[in-house]
């Protein structure tokens, strides 16, 4: 618990975030104005939105560093205007805060009279009539990508269904990545290293690739706004730094530490991970390193961190469509209304 100084206004604040948009982001920059503290006690919604509490806290915390963040994860999840309602709020609320003084109350609903009240604490209203900015949670959730716009980039990296394909470098996964962008209307990101590997080195000597800075350009590559922003519910991403890591070990014969350290974060953010095993790939044509080396690998790595994927098989019409199929289920089975 943060400790304030005698005379500090203290703010508190109920909020959902299913999701996070720019009139949330109006309503602290408001909020913050008025007070010397803010307290944010976000409540637990799942009938509303897929996406879990923490991360939608974390959204929070990260734009807002100075808001006090609080989870609420045992919330009521009534909210109708009646008296048994109220008080079931209210006494919840007083649980949370365990007697700290709260000055304002700051809401842009009709509970804040009632919980103002409550508090002992001034009732301080921001845009009830969302005069200032028309865009609410509900109009997101009814169709996301045509309110894309009202979205902070890293609320939407959250919001998108997130697809990799896994695999040596190979002109079939990004053909595979292309096609499947295509037919479903969304974004791809290609694999940056199939430039390094495209060379037939018999004619150019070898030499040591730095994968820490490949990894880092994907990075970059990968948290471009524009392209998070153009996507249409999911993004399809033709690489990963896992691949760099498995890379470094197949053709420097070098293990990288600091690439280690980074994959299983990296990796634990995509919804699906595919694994296409092209023999065709430009490793083996080129590094006349076998394909087993690195398939093995790959395969080890994902068990290892206990990795859901599907092993794409059949031609290239039927790899595209069973990652056509699963990603259509996917986002079909998030929770927005």
């Amino acid at each position: 618990m943060t400790r304030l100084k005698k005379n500090t206004k203290v703010g508190l604040t109920l909020m959902k975030i299913a999701p996070f948009h720019i009139g949330h982001k109006f309503f602290l920059d408001t909020a913050l104005r008025k007070v010397d503290h803010l307290i944010a006690l976000i409540y637990d919604c799942p009938n509303l939105i897929h996406i879990p509490l923490n991360v939608r806290a974390s959204w929070v915390r990260e734009l807002y560093p100075q808001i006090e963040v609080i989870e609420g994860w045992d919330a009521p999840n009534q909210h109708e205007d009646t008296p048994e309602v109220k008080r079931m709020q209210e006494q919840y609320v007083a649980g949370v805060l365990k007697g700290r003084k709260i000055t304002h109350f700051i809401s842009s609903e009709y509970y804040g009279e009632h919980m103002s009240k409550f508090l002992n604490a001034i009732n301080f209203i921001v845009d009830m009539d969302r005069k200032k900015l028309q865009i609410s949670s509900t109009m997101i959730r009814n169709n996301l990508y045509q309110y894309r716009k009202f979205i902070p980039t890293i609320v939407l990296k959250d919001l998108l269904t997130k697809v990799v394909i896994l695999g040596a470098p190979s002109e079939q996964n990004e053909k595979i990545a292309k096609e499947v962008s295509y037919r479903i209307e969304t974004n791809y990101i290609p694999d940056i290293t199939v430039g390094h590997f495209s060379q037939d080195i018999s004619v150019e000597p070898a030499h040591e690739l730095d994968f820490v800075s490949i990894a880092q350009k994907r990075d970059i590559q990968r948290s471009n706004d524009k392209v998070i922003h153009d996507a249409n519910k999911s993004i399809i991403f033709s690489s990963s730094i896992l691949m760099d890591y498995i890379l470094s070990m197949a053709v420097n014969r070098k293990y990288d530490q600091k690439l280690h350290d980074r994959v299983k974060e990296e990796i634990s953010h995509y919804d699906l991970v595919f694994v296409n095993s092209d023999e065709a790939n430009m490793i083996s044509k080129n590094y006349g390193i076998e394909s087993t080396f690195i398939i093995n690998q790959l395969f080890g790595n994902l068990v290892e961190m206990k990795i859901p994927y599907t092993l794409l098989s059949g031609n290239f019409e039927q790899k595209v469509q069973t990652i056509i199929d699963k990603v259509t289920a996917d986002v079909k089975s998030k929770k927005f209304a």
